[in-house]
């Protein structure tokens, strides 16, 4: 008996994925919103936190019942597991509004003193001036997506015609994620 639950929770698992999929790449608002989610999420594997994003968008920390118990934390009862395939099995989320315990510090910010001290910090290592840190990612994360272009244009046999638009869109996607990750906005341009 136990064995059809785990089957049942596997397939509803498989069918949230091709849900969140799909809705991520026809739907801008929602990818947008998913870029920052993920940003806030950066230590998750990407297929994990769409999965999470699709069943909590406004999840703040999550991790597992294990993790929670480590972190002086319970689940409550009745609370329902973000469930994700992890290597072939269903690993089981849980945002930290599903449990009580031991009060934890809230997620790291950039304050305006560290990020003006890091502009400047990573000006004299690039040997170039960024007035602030939003300049600094925006600078650094498209050098890096140019980077690497070459490799992922082949890996996904982008046509020539359409390289630079995809490379603009791919440095918005890195400063999208790393501006939530640092907690401020960044303008975010999509193209398909």
């Amino acid at each position: 008996m136990a064995q059809i639950g785990k089957t049942e929770r596997e397939r509803e698992v498989r069918e949230q994925y091709e849900k969140i999929t799909d809705k991520l790449f026809t739907d801008r608002s929602a990818f947008k919103d998913f870029l920052s989610f993920s940003g806030k999420h950066y230590k998750l594997p990407s297929d994990h936190a769409m999965m999470i994003y699709h069943a909590n968008p406004n999840a703040d920390m999550v991790t597992d019942y294990e993790t929670w118990k480590k972190l002086g934390r319970q689940v409550t009862r009745e609370q329902k597991s973000i469930a994700v395939f992890d290597n072939g099995n269903l690993k089981h989320y849980f945002d930290i509004s599903q449990t009580v315990g031991k009060e934890i510090k809230s997620r790291w910010r950039l304050d305006k003193n560290t990020a003006s001290e890091l502009a400047k910090a990573l000006s004299a290592q690039e040997g170039y001036e960024f007035n602030s840190i939003t300049n600094c990612v925006d600078i650094l994360s498209d050098r890096q997506t140019r980077a690497g272009f070459p490799e992922i244009a082949g890996t996904l046999q982008i046509p020539a015609a359409e390289r630079n638009s995809f490379v603009k869109s791919a440095s918005s996607m890195v400063r999208a994620v790393v501006a939530a990750r640092c907690g401020y906005q960044s303008s975010f341009k999509y193209k398909s």
